[in-house]
């Protein structure tokens, strides 16, 4: 909490003086009274050039410490790779039947061969950790899942990633063994923060905090 309210001064400040320097040179236009029209043109234009870049740069500012979501969802939509985003997702309705039907083993053995195919898709890692969690009742299994997951290099944004991360931070806060969740969030938004939307990273950061005041109180 008063990290925030120390970040927000300290934006105050600065768009405070991102304002001044693009006010200022009007400023001392407005003072040069003597100044003909000919030499005038020319300084005008300085300074609307000048307000203007300093302008944005306060808005850019502003949005970062008082609007981060905005902020946030414009840095992804630039940096995320949509081309990624639209590749089609595997079929894995087949193994969503069986699933209903309460073959799991051979939903698995369905799961197992989809992910030697596409062991990128987070959807079939999710839905492997969900299948072995919920349905079979192997909470070990589940988080070896997670784990072969977040492991693999070269991972890219998937919404599952961090859906996959909380389901797993809550099998380990059910075996008492919270601090392997906490260091795999600290990896992941060390090493693959990219894979993340910004809002997402924003929360990840919030629950190590949470246990880190924990482990104090």
């Amino acid at each position: 909490m008063k990290k925030s309210r120390f970040a927000k001064i300290i934006g105050i400040l600065l768009i405070l003086f991102l304002c001044y320097l693009g006010i200022s040179p009007f400023i001392e236009l407005a003072g040069k009274r003597a100044a003909s029209v000919t030499a005038a043109a020319p300084i005008a234009f300085y300074v609307v050039i000048r307000m203007a870049m300093f302008g944005i740069l306060a808005a850019a500012v502003f949005c970062r410490i008082f609007l981060p979501d905005i902020a946030d969802s414009m840095v992804d939509f630039l940096l995320y790779p949509r081309k990624l985003l639209k590749k089609p997702a595997p079929l894995i309705s087949p193994v969503q039947g069986l699933i209903r039907q309460g073959k799991y083993e051979l939903a698995l053995a369905q799961l197992d061969r989809l992910l030697e195919e596409r062991p990128d898709c987070a959807l079939l890692w999710l839905t492997r950790f969900e299948l072995l969690a919920d349905c079979m009742k192997q909470p070990a299994a589940a988080m070896q899942t997670a784990e072969a997951y977040f492991s693999r290099n070269g991972r890219e944004f998937a919404p599952q990633n961090m859906q996959l991360l909380i389901r797993y931070r809550e099998l380990t806060h059910r075996s008492g063994t919270l601090p392997l969740s906490d260091a795999m969030i600290a990896t992941e938004l060390k090493k693959h923060a990219r894979c993340y939307s910004g809002r997402e990273r924003r929360q990840l950061r919030e629950l190590l905090q949470q246990s880190s005041e924990s482990d104090i109180a």
